[in-house]
């Protein structure tokens, strides 16, 4: 966040969107699939670890520069 200049609660959310979608959710999706699980518990899974991260891009996005 510090490189993008945005280091508010709203940058720290939208940033943790972005790794969600880039790291967490392919992850989670493809680990699943390997394992036959259904897609509701993927959908579980992936959303909590969505609402980690929101939390913590929104508390570190507090802390400013």
């Amino acid at each position: 966040m510090g490189h993008l200049s945005d280091v508010t609660v709203k940058g720290g959310v939208v940033s943790a969107i972005f790794v969600w979608i880039g790291f967490v959710l392919t992850t989670v999706a493809t680990n699943h699939a390997f394992e036959g699980m259904r897609p509701m518990v993927t959908a579980i899974d992936a959303g909590h670890w969505l609402a980690v991260l929101v939390l913590m891009g929104a508390i570190i996005g507090a802390f400013g520069v």
